[in-house]
């Protein structure tokens, strides 16, 4: 029982709130980082691909809503 309240009262709490906003924001600083090493490759070195541009749209796309996402979690917990 106590383990079981003591967990409840960490969730509901900010700290959890802004651990997961920072753990967010980071995965999406890294995403943002290998999508755009990825995309460097790829226009330096060309590819027969056909999915290589959709997959650099995506992984923008992914590491940008991360990172809003991760912002916005942070600062809701506030």
């Amino acid at each position: 029982m106590l383990l079981t309240s003591s967990l409840a009262t960490l969730l509901k709490g900010n700290v959890t709130g802004r651990l997961v906003g920072i753990v967010l924001i980071v995965l999406g600083a890294i995403e943002l980082l290998f999508s755009l090493r990825y995309s460097k490759g790829i226009i330096k070195n060309g590819t027969n691909n056909g999915f290589a541009p959709a997959s650099m749209a995506f992984s923008l796309f992914f590491g940008l809503i991360l990172l809003v996402v991760g912002i916005w979690v942070a600062v809701a917990t506030f």
